[in-house]
């Protein structure tokens, strides 16, 4: 067994140390290794998700603030032949950032875990949003997110969160005693029985688990039972950015004389947004195709739609002649309302062209790109696509949609003028021909 020491936080030393125990058998998330000989990997034709820089068999990542490892063996379920145990080497050269001996054995990314012996039972509660639209409508018992709250009871922390969370039940006990004593002398003026400036919450007790989010301490955590609940993912894609303002941006004083002067004019100034640029029109990878399992005429595929927006799931009806390209990068329209097929809630849809799949783009272009139309204003959004209006204008555009003499998707506007859709790798095309 041997001691680690790394910062508590990676800007504020203030913080301090912490000590994480590193031995022979750890934890590592199944997210964090893909399995290219068993189940998944056969779904994948043998081949990693692209861009996927986590642990393979017989290849080599970095254990956050330790060592590489490699992966030489894979203990399986007889049954299910899922892998239950990795048997791993270690480099021993490389603590502390270290590169490989061998050059062959350079890691391309990196993974958290926790040591097995040490490591502390702890209940998980993985909020997440209520609804699945940012602005639910009349019919919101349609759009409850069914996986708003998941339970993990068996995940596994490190003992220095557990060593955090027994100091501060401490605080707490000491603070109900001092208030119910307080209660008992009530004629003190300076006693306040609820809230205070001073009081302290189990919640106060924060962290970010690695990949996962901001948690912070439940207040029905125990010595024997810690409870942790999710309050924030790592990104928020419902969050709107704040503009920066102009370095000769006017007083707000002057501001709203000068909107008041204008607001005549306001009106004759504001051109529409035409139709294709409120469709966000975004570059996808599909990761994972399976059948439905109420409705074998559908197909439900996980799409990696990029760092800010994460892994989404999509409900698409089966066609002649077409295979869904597993580990391809295709077009998905990202802002229509979430429909609920079958028991499965589909958050974006495929984009199909005279019956062909929208795609063949480089494996240059990020996961998440909107794309844009040669010759037009750059593509503003909407939010989400909800309203009648909305949907009809998104009606429209789909039926304007065509494909060039070159094999090009293009927008074709009532003037019929043709506008190129072109990603950072240059012109989207269909996987099929017409």
């Amino acid at each position: 067994m041997l001691d680690l020491e790394t910062p508590r936080h990676p800007q504020k030393s203030d913080l301090g140390n912490r000590t994480i125990p590193i031995g022979k058998n750890i934890y590592i998330e199944r997210r964090d290794f893909f399995d290219l000989h068993g189940p998944e990997g056969q779904k994948a034709g043998g081949k990693p998700p692209k861009g996927f820089k986590r642990l393979l068999p017989d290849k080599t990542v970095r254990l956050k603030f330790a060592f590489c490892i490699q992966c030489d063996k894979i203990v399986r379920n007889e049954t299910t032949q899922e892998p239950v145990e990795l048997i791993c080497s270690y480099l021993p050269e490389t603590l502390g950032g270290n590169k490989p001996d061998d050059a062959t054995k350079k890691p391309k990314g990196i993974i958290h875990w926790v040591e097995a012996k040490t490591a502390i039972p702890c209940t998980v509660r993985q909020y997440d949003r209520l609804f699945l639209t940012e602005e639910p409508g009349s019919d919101f018992l349609d759009e409850i997110n069914p996986d708003s709250l998941q339970v993990f009871p068996n995940a596994k922390i490190e003992p220095g969160v557990a060593l955090d969370a027994v100091n501060a039940l401490n605080v707490l006990k000491s603070q109900r005693k001092e208030e119910q004593e307080k209660e008992e002398f009530s004629d003190d003026l300076d006693f306040e029985p609820k809230g205070g400036p001073n009081k302290v919450y189990p919640s106060y007790l924060a962290y970010q688990f690695e990949r996962n989010g901001y948690y912070a301490m439940d207040k029905d955590t125990t010595m024997k039972k810690l409870i942790f609940n999710r309050v924030a993912t790592l990104r928020d894609t419902w969050g709107v950015p704040k503009q920066k303002q102009p370095n000769n941006a006017q007083p707000p004083q002057q501001q709203q004389q000068q909107q008041q002067r204008s607001s005549a004019n306001a009106n004759a100034n504001k051109s529409p947004i035409a139709d294709v640029r409120r469709i966000a029109f975004r570059v996808v990878t599909i990761v994972k195709v399976e059948e439905h399992p109420e409705d074998e005429n559908l197909w439900v595929c996980k799409v990696d739609c990029g760092n800010d927006m994460g892994e989404w799931t999509v409900v698409v009806g089966k066609r002649d002649n077409l295979d869904i390209p597993l580990h391809e990068k295709i077009v998905a329209v990202t802002n229509l309302k979430p429909s609920n097929r079958k028991g499965i809630v589909s958050q974006a849809t495929f984009l199909f062209v005279k019956n062909a799949l929208v795609g063949r783009i480089s494996d240059l272009v990020p996961n998440g790109e909107l794309l844009q139309f040669e010759n037009q204003l750059p593509s503003e959004p909407d939010a989400m696509l909800k309203s009648r209006g909305a949907v009809r204008a998104w009606q429209r555009v789909l039926e304007q949609l065509k494909i060039d003499s070159n094999g090009n998707v293009v927008y074709v506007d009532d003037e019929n003028k043709e506008f190129v859709m072109t990603s950072s790798g240059g012109p989207i095309q269909t996987l099929q021909k017409e």
